[in-house]
C-alpha cells in the first residue's frame, strides 16, 4: 500500500481494502455495495473483512482469503433473504449498530478509500 502510512489494527496491519457491487436475486434483484479491508495477522495469515455484513473470509495469501470472504458473504445473503425480504434488511440494517472494534475497522477502511488507495473490482 505505498502512498499510505501502516495502519494498524487491534487484528493485524491493513493490506489493502476494496469495494464492489453484489446482486442479489430473491422475487426482487437487489444490489449491495460491500466495503472490504483485507488485513495481515502475521506473514501467513490474512483475513477479508465485509465490513457491511460483518462477514469474515481468512486464508494463507490476501486473495484467498478475500475469496473465502465473498463465498462466505454469498452464503450469508442467501440464509438471510430466505426470509421474507422486509426481516432480511431489518436484520442486515441492526448490522450497522457500531461498536467499537467495527469503528476501528470503518476507520482503516476510510483512511486507505480517502487515499485513493480503494480497488473497485466486480463481483
Amino acid at each position: 500500500m505505498s502512498g499510505l502510512k501502516e495502519i494498524k489494527t487491534s487484528r493485524g496491519t491493513v493490506c489493502g481494502a476494496k469495494h464492489y457491487p453484489l446482486s442479489i436475486k430473491n422475487d426482487n434483484k437487489y444490489d449491495i455495495l460491500l466495503q472490504t479491508l483485507t488485513i495481515s495477522e502475521d506473514q501467513d495469515t490474512y483475513v477479508c473483512m465485509c465490513l457491511n455484513l460483518h462477514v469474515d473470509g481468512d486464508g494463507c495469501s490476501p486473495e484467498e482469503a478475500e475469496k473465502n470472504m465473498k463465498r462466505n458473504v454469498r452464503e450469508f445473503i442467501d440464509v438471510c433473504f430466505n426470509r421474507p425480504p422486509d426481516d432480511a434488511w431489518r436484520y442486515i440494517s441492526e448490522l450497522h449498530r457500531i461498536d467499537e472494534t467495527t469503528r476501528e475497522y470503518w476507520n482503516a477502511f476510510f483512511e486507505v478509500f480517502n487515499a485513493g488507495l480503494t480497488g473497485k473490482v466486480e463481483g
